[in-house]
Parts: C-alpha cells; sequence; structure tokens
C-alpha cells in the first residue's frame, strides 16, 4: 500500500475537494461535503486529544503544552 504524501483541501474543478496524494503519484479527490467535513473535524480533534493526554501522561499532570494543545484549530474548511 502506497504512503500518503499530501492532504489539502482545494478547488478541483470548481469543486471543494479533499485532495488526497499518495508516494507513488496516485490522487484521490473527494467532495467535501458535510459529512466529510465533520469526519475530518472529528478526527482533528481525536489526534489533538490524544497528544494532550500523553503530555499529560508524561509529566503526570496537565500542563501547558496539553493546554495549548487542545486549543489548536486544524484550520478545516467549512463548506
Amino acid at each position: 500500500m502506497a504512503e500518503i504524501r499530501d492532504v489539502r483541501v482545494a478547488p478541483v474543478d470548481g469543486t471543494p475537494k479533499l485532495c488526497i496524494t499518495f508516494d507513488d503519484g496516485r490522487a484521490l479527490h473527494i467532495v467535501l461535503s458535510d459529512q466529510v467535513a465533520l469526519v475530518l473535524n472529528a478526527g482533528g480533534w481525536m489526534m489533538r486529544e490524544h497528544a494532550a493526554r500523553v503530555f499529560e501522561a508524561d509529566l503526570n499532570s496537565p500542563n501547558p503544552v496539553s493546554r495549548r494543545l487542545r486549543m489548536i484549530d486544524v484550520g478545516v474548511a467549512e463548506i
């Protein structure tokens, strides 16, 4: 299976799409529907929360890093 090289939201043929490029050159374009945007936002939230919990576990308490991670805006485009 090919590794993901790049992921971005971009207009393709005038329609906003989630564009995934693989290291073998293949590209996948998914229409940025409300459902896709919701999944992207949920995935961003899950990654931020996971990273914050790892820092809290490493330092045995909430800390400035974990609090800042929870505040990061992942920048998913709205439709």
